[in-house]
This record gives C-alpha cells, sequence and structure tokens, in this order.
C-alpha cells in the first residue's frame, strides 16, 4: 500500500511529473482535487496524501521491527531461513527510513517494540541508515529476486544515501558534495555493474509485464506475479 496512487507513490511521482493520474468526468480520480494539488505543488494541511503517506511508512518501519523481533532468536539459534529473514527486514527498514529522511528530514530509531523511538536528523540520521545497510550488504540474500532486497539493492540504496547526503545532512544551507561521499557513489554503482547481473531490457514495457522478475534490468521493483 505504501506504493498505491493514493500514498507515497502519488505524492512522490505526481509532484515530480514522473506520473499522470488523468481526472476522467464526473469524480472519477478527482479524489477532492488531491492529485491536481500535488502536481501543481499546491498541497494544503488537508491534502492527504501526505498524512497517508506518513501512516504507510511509519507503519511498515514497525512491521519490520515486529519481524526482527521474531527473526532474531531464532537466527541467533542457527536457523539459516530466519537469519536470510531478518537481513532483509533490517534492509527494509534501512530503506522505509531512508524515505522517510529523504521527505520528512528524520528517521526512526528504535531496536524493541517497547521503546520509544529515538527521532534522528541530519548526519546521525544519514549513520544511522548506513550502517544498517552496511551491516546486512555483505550478507543478504543473492537469489530472492529483484522484488526482495539483495546485495545489488542495498548497494544502489547505499549510492543513493550518499548521492543525497550533502541535502539530508543540512537541507537549508549551501549543499556540500564532498568528494569522500561522491567516491562511494561510484564504488556502490560499481559494484552494481560490476556485479554482471544487470543490463538494459530490450523492450522498455517488459519491465512491467507479468514475468517481470526475469528481467535484468530490475534491481529492486515490484515482483508483478501478483503473489
Amino acid at each position: 500500500w505504501t506504493w498505491r496512487h493514493t500514498n507515497y507513490y502519488g505524492l512522490q511521482l505526481i509532484a515530480a511529473d514522473e506520473a499522470i493520474l488523468p481526472h476522467r468526468g464526473g469524480t472519477d480520480w478527482f479524489d477532492g482535487g488531491k492529485f491536481l494539488a500535488a502536481h501543481t505543488h499546491t498541497i494544503t494541511p488537508t491534502n492527504d496524501l501526505v498524512g497517508s503517506s506518513w501512516t504507510e511508512l511509519t507503519k511498515n518501519i514497525s512491521r519490520t521491527l515486529t519481524a526482527i523481533e521474531t527473526l532474531q532468536p531464532l537466527a541467533d539459534g542457527g536457523n539459516v531461513e530466519a537469519a536470510g529473514a531478518l537481513y532483509e527486514m533490517k534492509g527494509l527498514r534501512a530503506y522505509l527510513n531512508m524515505l522517510m529522511l529523504d521527505s520528512w528530514g528524520l528517521v526512526f530509531k528504535k531496536e524493541k517494540s517497547t521503546e520509544i523511538s529515538e527521532i534522528l536528523r541530519g548526519q546521525d540520521a544519514v549513520d544511522y541508515i548506513e550502517g544498517e545497510f552496511l551491516s546486512v550488504v555483505d550478507v543478504i540474500n543473492t537469489d530472492k529476486g529483484s522484488g526482495r532486497i539483495t546485495p545489488s539493492a542495498v548497494c544502489g540504496f547505499l549510492a543513493r544515501l550518499h548521492v543525497n547526503a550533502a541535502v539530508y545532512r543540512d537541507p537549508y544551507c549551501t549543499p556540500d558534495f564532498t568528494s569522500a561521499y561522491m567516491d562511494k557513489v561510484s564504488e556502490y554503482t560499481d559494484n552494481v555493474i560490476n556485479s554482471g547481473l544487470y543490463g538494459l531490457s530490450p523492450e522498455y514495457f517488459e519491465l512491467f509485464n507479468d514475468d517481470n522478475r526475469s528481467n535484468n534490468e530490475l534491481i529492486f521493483a515490484l515482483d508483478q506475479r501478483g503473489v
């Protein structure tokens, strides 16, 4: 649901003109004009694209924590399947927190569901997310397909984190895109390219086919099999 047009997907892509949601007469897809407001950047406090996006992201961050708490003792006991799932959930939690940082400038740090979340911003937020990704990049699943988080997906996330880090550190000043961070972007993207696992699809629209899981252009995307 995070990636439905009524939530985070709509808030991001329609506002950026990456997607168009046509109003087809009557009330079909009009929804009180909230998509028109996103398109024209005239969002008001009553526009529920913002609230629903926040709700979906925070809810799913909470779900990853629940999964981590369940899987951790099983993984500690030697359950290999549980360990693989645990690494995925940690990667997913970091990814969802990166979306929070990108949109609202903060992340939620919490290791136990009984605790109150610690709110991180700026460099602390970047360091936390980077640490979470680095903790799983070398041990996460490699054979689950593009609908799941793999080492290449984590490298892609790390590249995105570093290319935007200057703005994440201080969104209200002139960004300082340091060479160290830009070198990391090159390093992580090289890791993906040099893996030999990916290449451009000869037909763009095949990326959205029911069998898109086998398309080697996709690194991390919605699996269209309907399962």
